[in-house]
């Protein structure tokens, strides 16, 4: 896999490499894409801030490493390096925004890095690039009362709606794609043995759905 950071200073210390980081191969574009997510942000802005560079930096260092690129298909060369984080919408505050803008200007044109937020209980947005298409799985649990279930998955499906549809994910949609690509927003409900979702959350649901039909974002929902 092609190095794109072999040029940085090698003196550099960089954080150590996360865990949880998954890859895949863009063959669009040729590249490997680089994910990773914010999850257990600090309570001050300035913290969230500093572990955001630390989870990035710690990518660069697998990078350099050699940690990554095993998502290359056999014969695949000159392939790059694309990075994307996801963070909650609560947890992007001003320092955390400018650090992200700082990250971006000095990865553009070694490794791009994309930085995309979600809202809280929702799930980070992804491109699928064999289907050509964004789509965010979102995960619920169906409660005791119906009522309060449909609010609280009505809420969680229209932020995401809301939030799927606008710059916010611009960082991690290829160039190619264009402004008038399908989005795919699919939720499924758990619950307990003997309980089932009720009459006001499925008529709900099945409503957005429909409301939805003809336009680029499609959403769908099952539960098990």
């Amino acid at each position: 896999m092609k190095n794109p950071f072999a040029r940085r200073e090698a003196a550099t210390e960089l954080p150590p490499v996360p865990d949880d980081v998954t890859e895949t191969w863009r063959a669009s574009t040729n590249e490997v894409v680089l994910r990773a997510s914010l999850d257990e942000a600090a309570d001050e802005d300035r913290e969230t801030a500093e572990a955001l560079s630390d989870l990035v930096l710690g990518v660069v260092r697998g990078v350099q490493e050699g940690a990554f690129g095993h998502s290359m298909p056999e014969g695949a060369s000159g392939a790059s390096v694309r990075l994307e984080v996801a963070l909650c919408d609560d947890d992007f505050g001003p320092y955390t925004r400018h650090e992200a803008e700082d990250l971006t200007g000095r990865l553009q044109g070694v490794a791009p890095l994309g930085v995309v937020t979600y809202p809280r209980g929702g799930a980070a947005p992804v491109w699928d690039d064999e289907a050509g298409i964004l789509r965010v799985d979102l995960v619920a649990h169906v409660g005791s009362d119906d009522e309060s279930t449909r609010a609280e998955v009505r809420g969680l499906v229209q932020a995401t709606l809301r939030a799927v549809t606008t710059d916010k994910v611009k960082g991690i949609v290829p160039a190619a794609a264009g402004t008038s690509y399908p989005v795919r927003v699919a939720l499924h409900l758990g619950h307990e043995p003997g309980a089932a979702v009720g009459p006001l959350t499925e008529q709900t649901l099945n409503a957005m759905s429909d409301q939805l039909a003809g336009s680029r974002v499609t959403f769908g929902w099952s539960a098990a």
